[in-house]
């Protein structure tokens, strides 16, 4: 049996190659995951800090659980043709569904509240307007 370190190891790609680029790195560590991937059941690719941090931000979603004891999660989209929308109730959707489905609701479909981005105005302000009009 592996141990925890070995396990992640072999699922990550931890090499030091100071000069590649974000998607050098990333597609690298996804075609090693492949490689060493079983098919038959289902693994998330594990990335260490550096390979993350080397992604450019809005590249990356971020899904926080409500549950402290929960990790978070990073997700990436692979296929940047597809635009992707994370919703505030953290479930995904193609960009233009969410955005029709907002533009016809005035709201996220999922938890029913205004969405920041939507609206054209930062968290902060749209906690604001919703103080006001509580």
């Amino acid at each position: 049996m592996e141990s925890k370190t070995e396990e992640v190891d072999r699922w990550t790609d931890r090499s030091d190659d100071g000069g590649s680029s974000s998607e050098d790195r990333f597609t690298t560590a996804l075609a090693k995951f492949n490689e060493r991937n079983d098919r038959k059941q289902y693994k998330p690719l594990e990335l260490d800090a550096k390979t993350l941090r080397s992604i450019h931000e809005e590249e990356v979603f971020i899904v926080r659980s409500p549950c402290a004891a929960d990790r978070v999660k990073f997700y990436k989209n692979v296929n940047p043709k597809v635009g992707i929308k994370l919703s505030r109730a953290n479930v995904f959707f193609h960009r233009m569904d969410y955005e029709q489905l907002y533009l016809t609701e005035g709201h996220c479909p999922i938890s029913r509240k205004p969405d920041a981005e939507m609206e054209g105005v930062s968290e902060e302000e749209l906690a604001k307007k919703s103080e006001q009009r509580e």
